[in-house]
């Protein structure tokens, strides 16, 4: 947020368990970074409120998804470690996320991916 260029990024994670817990993670600080930026909206100098308030906006506007390969099991697999895949699998089957990715007007910035396998 604080390089000034607003673009999209792909988080390559050293596996599929990696992909969840890294996008959970960046969920997770993103809300509570967003919040910050939004109390800071409360009490900043009414020249900053713009550029401030187009960050949230940005924020709030950014869609996350992660985007793995399907596997046997999965949802066993990865309830073992902790975590459902459910909702993601979802999202993959239901939306083209390749595609959605590759437009610079859709607000999908951030893919967390891992190889095959």
């Amino acid at each position: 947020m604080g390089r000034g260029f607003h673009g999209k990024a792909m988080v390559v994670a050293v596996d599929k368990a990696t992909a969840i817990r890294m996008y959970d993670k960046v969920k997770k600080y993103w809300t509570i970074h967003l919040a910050a930026l939004q109390a800071e909206l409360e009490t900043c100098d009414p020249l900053e409120q713009p550029e401030l308030q187009a960050k949230i906006d940005y924020m709030q506007s950014t869609d996350m998804a992660v985007v793995i390969s399907q596997g046997q099991n999965e949802i066993d697999d990865m309830r073992q470690k902790g975590l459902d895949i459910r909702p993601h699998r979802k999202r993959m089957l239901g939306e083209d996320l390749d595609t959605k990715f590759k437009d610079e007007n859709d607000p999908l910035r951030l893919a967390f991916v891992a190889p095959c396998g």
